[in-house]
């Protein structure tokens, strides 16, 4: 019995399906996909000529062959054959094939002669052909080039058999010459997802220290293992190529590195090849996986390197796979075109990266043989920079479905990039193949720290050049009018263009393109910003009290026909010139304005009265359902009460520069926890703003209670986050990051305590590390100000006291 399979459908809405594979079969769990695509046709039917033949071949090296290029023990037994697994596609004269190899990694002369052998084998251009490796870390990391470089030097350990290299070629190509002849008409396409559950986790996470950690495949540490699973793609998505209603082969995407544990000496396809030899033994439908963007993801939050573990995690990704195919939503093959382009990678540029440096470690018979194997690979990579400047990335389109194909370990973001473009399509990725540039970082990421730089050949710009061809492929964004919406929300000084294609922010006069879509995005989840009202609004007092050093009224002020606003309004006694002013916004509390009023709550929190007999003009309004505030936002046609907040705060700040005592240039906010993010959404949508103090009011939202969005999509809040973007983090149009961002350069002080059970600090050193670059650009280094008192979600006063000598500087009469 094979899963079930989705509906059909006219649209293109993910569909999947699964059958039986006519192919030639050699032992294995590698895998080569040949897929040969022709013409555009209106129609891929059986007239239409589209055709598929699939072929798998068995790649396990011999006993005694080095593992993962030579840095780790050799092989000694088999637990299960590496495999190379493929799909030809065939259509009015013209052939593409896509290879998928149980290997570590294929590099410059390795992945140049297996590219070779299977486009002579297909007859067809090596430009039609993109070879992939699965990058199981029990396999072969293959460099020709860099074995030959290792052959001229003493005592240089083994990394690569060139017999075996030669031999295991051509036996793959024999099986796609093979898969040739027994093709099969194509004459459906279907598509499908499921969301893998506890696999893959960042393996960058920043912790309590605000440093970048290196969370490896396996970990046993409780610091790793707690932190959040931060930026990945969730999804498996599975591509079904049918023949009438018969699967002829299914095709499963999904990003993180495979392996559970490695380095016994035991070949494995590990967790993804596991699982997809189990399904294909279920189903006798053909099942070839690739993985995707997984440069910077691993296993590690959830495996601690034991074979139970490998046990589960292959069980979760065999029920991903079943899951998606379930999903399948099946539509005629109706169009196909395979697209290239090319990307001129940039060398690392640090002295330790350079040529000469490598040809001393190469030749040194004193240096490990770890490094003498790495001083090869580089070698082997900048000889081909110099002969071949630039790698082919290549786009395949069939039906609803869009397979990009790219080199190296490259980071997730650019999978996620390449999906932003067309969030309605479905977008699956294959990395992993030329390998010689190691990982494909992120720019930034290159000085942040962690492991992905110490082994990554490429640098600054290659992530722009990278980005470019991807959306060269895509042809740029879909015509939908959803906002620009960048998933790598740490990486800010970076925009998009109407095409979609990411640029570099390197002038200050560039930033306001990224802040727009910054806005934009803020706008997608708490509803559009109203227009200003016209002039101050009007105030009724209803009580005033006369104080030791100022004078408090009760008031309300009118924000739009129907709301009107209460709020303690204070006014320092014994001022000769106009005064500094603070909107002061109130903690989840049920008194309201009456707690920074000081009037009851917590003494902590009655900063509306401290500022006040400090000398400022402060005014404390109530939230809506809070205080004295009854006000339904969405029956007056708001989609959150949050931006009801904004717009009553922007007024309050109306109020405040109306004033004869209040100097409107001289305006800032304070707030903790609910006050506290709603004086950073004021913030960015009022530049009349100058100076903010947020305490407790933030952290990121991967980081928030451990991804879990529930407490911001309630009515209270942005209702969708929970009706459109699910409570994930993932798929939020901004994050703080970038609202922190979107106030520069003007003043911020952020109080951050270590012990905060709401707002756990290292999210909030994630938003300040992506933040303080937008700051920097902008000449406002010294603007932004954060504190960590030895404290829980408390405004202490010692950091109060500290907080206002600073807003006292800010305002500082010029």
């Amino acid at each position: 019995m094979s899963p079930s399979i989705g509906k059909e459908s006219s649209n293109h809405d993910p569909g999947f399906g699964g059958g039986g594979w006519p192919v030639a079969l050699t032992l294995g769990l590698t895998f080569a996909i040949v897929l040969t695509f022709g013409c555009r046709s209106p129609q891929a039917t059986v007239e239409s000529g589209l055709r598929a033949g699939v072929f798998s071949c068995d790649v396990t090296p011999p006993i005694g062959h080095p593992l993962c290029g030579g840095w780790i023990k050799p092989l000694a037994a088999v637990d299960d054959p590496l495999l190379a697994k493929g799909v030809i596609l065939d259509q009015a004269g013209e052939r593409y094939v896509i290879c998928a190899v149980d290997w570590c990694l294929l590099q410059t002369g390795a992945y140049d002669l297996f590219q070779r052998r299977l486009a002579e084998a297909a007859q067809v251009p090596e430009s039609h052909v993109s070879i992939h490796t699965v990058h199981q870390h029990n396999a072969p990391v293959a460099d020709i080039n860099a074995q030959l470089l290792l052959n001229t030097v003493a005592d240089a350990p083994a990394h690569l058999e060139l017999p075996f290299m030669t031999n295991v070629t051509s036996r793959v190509a024999d099986a796609v010459r093979l898969a040739c002849q027994s093709m099969r008409p194509v004459t459906r396409v279907g598509c499908g997802r499921a969301r893998v559950e506890r696999f893959a986790s960042t393996r960058r996470p920043r912790l309590s220290d605000g440093q970048i950690h290196v969370r490896y495949s396996s970990t046993t540490d409780p610091a790793l293992q707690s932190s959040p699973e931060g930026l990945i793609d969730p999804w498996l998505r599975t591509l079904t190529l049918f023949d009438g209603e018969e699967p002829l082969v299914q095709i499963h995407f999904y990003a993180t590195h495979p392996m559970s544990y490695y380095g016994d000496g035991r070949a494995t396809a590990d967790t993804v090849g596991l699982a997809r030899e189990q399904l294909e033994r279920e189903t006798g439908i053909p099942q070839i996986y690739f993985t995707g963007c997984g440069g910077n993801i691993t296993a590690g939050k959830y495996n601690d390197g034991s074979p139970a573990a490998r046990k589960e995690l292959t069980e979760r990704i065999h029920d991903a796979m079943k899951r998606s195919i379930a999903a399948t939503r099946i539509t005629n093959a109706a169009r196909l075109e395979w697209r290239t382009a090319s990307v001129a990678f940039a060398a690392r540029s640090e002295p330790e990266w350079s040529e000469a440096a490598s040809l001393r470690i190469l030749g040194d018979t004193n240096a490990s043989a770890v490094k003498r194997i790495s001083a090869a690979l580089e070698l082997a990579w900048l000889d081909r920079l110099k002969t071949r400047p630039k790698i082919q990335v290549s786009g395949l389109r069939l039906g609803p479905a869009t397979l990009l194909f790219l080199p190296g370990e490259a980071f997730v973001e650019y999978q996620l990039y390449a999906q932003s473009l067309r969030p309605e399509e479905f977008i699956a990725v294959a990395a992993y193949g030329e390998g010689g540039p190691g990982y494909i970082c992120c720019d930034a990421a290159l000085a942040e720290g962690g492991y992905e730089p110490t082994d990554s050949r490429v640098g600054p710009p290659s992530e722009w050049r990278l980005k470019a061809a991807i959306a060269a492929l895509l042809d740029g964004p879909s015509s939908s009018k959803q906002p620009t919406f960048y998933a790598d929300k740490l990486r800010l000084l970076a925009w998009r263009d109407r095409r979609g294609v990411e640029h570099p922010i390197g002038r200050a006069e560039d930033w306001p393109k990224r802040r727009g879509h910054i806005l934009a995005s803020m706008q997608q989840v708490m509803g559009p910003l109203p227009s200003r009202n016209a002039g101050p609004p009007a105030v009724e007092l209803l009580e005033e009290t006369q104080l030791a050093h100022c004078t408090r009224r009760r008031i309300l002020f009118m924000v739009e026909p129907g709301n009107q606003v209460p709020a303690y309004l204070f006014i320092p006694d014994r001022h000769r010139e106009r005064l500094p002013a603070m909107l002061c916004l109130h903690q989840t509390t049920r008194e309201g304005k009456a707690e920074p009023a000081g009037l009851s709550g917590m003494t902590n929190m009655h900063y509306a009265l401290e500022l006040a007999e400090r000398g400022y003009v402060t005014l404390a309004p109530d939230y809506p359902n809070y205080g004295d505030y009854r006000r339904d936002p969405y029956a007056a046609g708001y989609a959150s009460a949050t931006m009801q907040g904004i717009v009553n705060h922007r007024r309050a700040v109306d109020l405040l520069a109306s004033l004869p005592e209040v100097d409107p240039h001289r305006i800032g906010v304070i707030g903790h926890s609910l006050g506290g993010h709603n004086a950073l959404f004021l913030a960015a949508f009022d530049p009349r703003v100058r100076a903010v103090v947020t305490s407790c009011g933030f952290n990121s939202f991967f980081k928030y209670r451990g991804g879990d969005l529930n407490g911001w999509s309630h009515a209270g809040y942005m209702p969708r986050i929970r009706d459109i973007y699910e409570r994930d983090a993932k798929q939020m149009p901004f994050d703080f990051s970038e609202v922190l961002a979107a106030i520069a350069p003007r003043a911020l002080f952020i109080n951050a305590p270590l012990h905060d059970a709401n707002f756990e600090v290292s999210g909030v050193k994630d938003c300040l590390t992506a933040a303080t670059p937008v700051y920097r650009l902008l000449g406002a280094a010294n603007a932004l100000t954060a504190t960590h008192p030895d404290a829980g979600h408390d405004f202490p006063p010692e950091t109060r006291g500290a907080a206002y000598a600073w807003l006292d500087r800010q305002f500082a009469a010029k």
